[in-house]
């Protein structure tokens, strides 16, 4: 196990002693630090991938190869954790999210999100990416009032014990989490407030009604009564008989409810990681001395003439630079090749959060285009059917590929449920001189259900409800027993 750009020191030792042409075979820069009859010692620098170097000999007219299989990796160098959204209401969901960018191999990498010292979850990554890749952990959780005073910390540990090296350990810079006092259910406390103020407006009419109706009995008989002597004169009918039709009405109103490409020579160019190019290095003058093509990648000369030699530059996995060396008349001359080397979008993974939800709740669309580069040119689209709901053009460079991320809420519809969404992701490299990468993601259904009653609120309203309907009833109840007593 190498570190990315490290060096290697590597002992190519033969069978027997007298070996013939003992070398070591590879198309990295090697140099020979020490050797003798059966051995040779070469140090190996700036190992960038995962390669196999031959030691070949030969003994007693039988050539001989040793392998040695170098795996490279690359340890977290940063541990990014964000908390979404950084101010919640107590008792509401939010996301903490650690990304751990450009890590390999992932077998073996854990990552940790705390509490303070408490653990919330644990991931350990299985299996082996064939490149550099984002390693995410995402989870969901509660907040609580106490939340406000911990810090949010990511680890993430590395674990090469078991490829022959050691322990790599980085950490998170602290976030903090805003909790905030739960806010009112404003619909709630709307509905509470007015089925409070008809209530008392209910309760305040019949105290009235009752009020006149014993002023209007004094008047016609002298003496307090409650009710009038028959309910089926309706002119001689006291006003509470008026004022219990309408608190009626009143109860019921209230209580309702890779090739080749072909040659170009520009001094910049856009290359596919792990692609082939053409190069031809071509000198000012016509009898040039030493025309060679400078590179640490491993090359082949196709062809050439006394001015120029065409050149093919295999398997070009990172930045470059490619240089034509050649002597004019006793001045050596240099022509320098850039190429910079992009990862196109192959993959786009989109992912709805949760995927049933109620009508007008919110929902998390996230879309993720996996080991990209360069961001700057990358758009994303999110979409609902062909409604386009957001889009983002990432901006600035990246140093190594990166997953790019985007992440939208919206609020869920009826309607949302017979849509397909989607995610689009654009690389345009026309201003580098290259073209347009387009991928699509699979399509993702959304489950809207209706929403879910307030059951504080219906029991709320139930029991208002009942109280009304008992008052109506004990109300009536009493005019027909003295009524009775009357007649």
């Amino acid at each position: 196990m190498v570190g990315s750009g490290e060096f290697q020191v590597i002992n190519c030792t033969a069978n027997c002693t007298d070996p013939k042409k003992l070398v070591l075979e590879t198309a990295l820069h090697k140099t020979l630090l020490e050797g003798q009859a059966q051995w040779k010692l070469f140090k190996v620098v700036n190992i960038s991938e995962n390669v196999e170097l031959l030691c070949s000999f030969t003994c007693g007219g039988r050539q001989e190869m040793k392998v040695f299989i170098i795996t490279v990796f690359y340890p977290p160098k940063q541990v990014l954790l964000t908390l979404w959204p950084t101010s919640v209401a107590a008792g509401t969901l939010f996301t903490i999210e650690c990304r751990v960018p450009a890590v390999a191999p992932l077998e073996g990498l854990t990552v940790t999100l705390l509490r303070g010292t408490e653990i919330l979850y644990n991931h350990t990554f299985v299996g082996t990416a064939p490149s550099l890749h984002d390693a995410l952990v995402s989870h969901n959780t509660t907040a609580h009032g106490e939340d406000g005073h911990h810090n949010f910390l990511c680890e993430a540990q590395m674990d090469l014990r078991s490829h022959g090296g050691g322990v790599v350990h980085r950490v998170s810079d602290p976030q903090r989490l805003e909790v905030k006092e739960p806010e009112p259910n404003t619909q709630m406390v709307i509905i509470i407030a007015v089925m409070i103020v008809l209530l008392l407006v209910f309760v305040t009419f019949v105290f009235l009604c009752f009020v006149f109706s014993q002023k209007w009995h004094r008047g016609r008989t002298g003496s307090p009564q409650l009710f009038p002597v028959s309910l089926q004169t309706l002119p001689e009918m006291s006003p509470f008989g008026g004022c219990g039709t309408l608190a009626a009405f009143l109860a019921l109103l209230c209580c309702r409810g890779s090739g080749v490409k072909a040659f170009v020579e520009p001094e910049l160019l856009m290359v596919e990681s792990g692609e082939s190019q053409l190069f031809n290095c071509t000198a000012s003058c016509t009898d040039p001395e030493k025309l060679v093509l400078e590179t640490e990648l491993n090359n082949i000369l196709l062809e050439s003439q006394a001015q120029w030699k065409l050149f093919q530059v295999d398997n070009i996995s990172k930045d470059v630079e490619l240089l034509c060396s050649f002597t004019c008349g006793g001045r050596q001359e240099t022509k320098v090749f850039n190429i910079t080397v992009f990862y196109p979008p192959k993959q786009v993974l989109l992912t709805l959060w949760p995927t049933s939800v109620a009508a007008g709740t919110l929902f998390t669309i996230e879309c993720r285009v996996p080991a990209v580069a360069p961001l700057e040119g990358l758009t994303v689209t999110l979409l609902r059917g062909t409604e386009i709901l957001y889009i983002q053009t990432f901006v600035g460079t990246a140093p190594s590929p990166q997953d790019a991320v985007v992440s939208h809420n919206t609020t869920a519809h009826r309607e949302d449920g017979h849509h397909n969404f989607s995610c689009e992701a654009q690389m345009d490299l026309r201003s580098r001189g290259g073209g347009l990468v387009h991928r699509v993601s699979d399509p993702q259904r959304l489950e809207v259900k209706e929403p879910e009653p307030n059951t504080p609120m219906v029991a709320l309203i139930t029991t208002v409800t009942v109280l009304l309907l008992v008052f109506v009833t004990l109300v009536l109840l009493y005019r027909y027993r003295q009524q009775t007593r009357n007649t």
